[in-house]
């Protein structure tokens, strides 16, 4: 209920144009809340949810497909069909995507990988959106940690927009 009552109306207060949110599954209220909101309020947006591929273990980052628990946040996000789609991502191309974030700066947990290099892959697959949404946990700018969020505003804290992926 938390993130209904907060992330997801802080995504639409801050990007009013935000076109895709992606979210790795752990426990899975973190989407499941936020994608509650978001399709309660504009059916358009896109929910993409990142999963650990068959024999990957991935901190943070739910591998269903090997017997992981499914909450039941996670079986209502399912059986609701709140996901638009659903990424399977190995910890190999969580850790390279983590170093690809390293070299720009951005110093983050193979988690956050994850959800990037889905972020990417939706992203050309489903054409070149003006501002896709990634939601990116226990990430470190440039070396230090950013401010701490004010009010009731961690969605700005927590969250950096991923921009249009080039088609290599």
């Amino acid at each position: 209920q938390a993130h209904y009552e907060t992330t997801g109306p802080e995504i639409l207060a801050d990007f009013p144009s935000v076109q895709a949110v992606v979210g790795s599954l752990g426990s899975g209220g973190t989407m499941h809340g936020t994608a509650r909101f978001l399709k309660a309020h504009r059916d358009s947006i896109k929910i993409f949810t990142v999963e650990a591929a068959s024999d990957t273990k991935i901190p943070g980052v739910g591998a269903f497909n090997d017997g992981d628990y499914k909450t039941p946040f996670i079986l209502d996000l399912l059986q609701n069909q709140l996901a638009d789609e659903r990424y399977e991502v190995t910890l190999e191309q969580a850790q390279t995507r983590t170093r690809d974030l390293a070299r720009q700066g951005f110093f983050c947990g193979v988690q956050t990988g994850a959800v990037v290099e889905s972020a990417i892959r939706a992203a050309r697959e489903h054409g070149h959106w003006r501002s896709p949404f990634c939601v990116l946990k226990g990430c470190i700018l440039g070396g230090r940690r950013p401010p701490l969020p004010t009010g009731n505003r961690p969605a700005r804290a927590m969250a950096r927009v991923v921009g249009p992926a080039r088609r290599d």
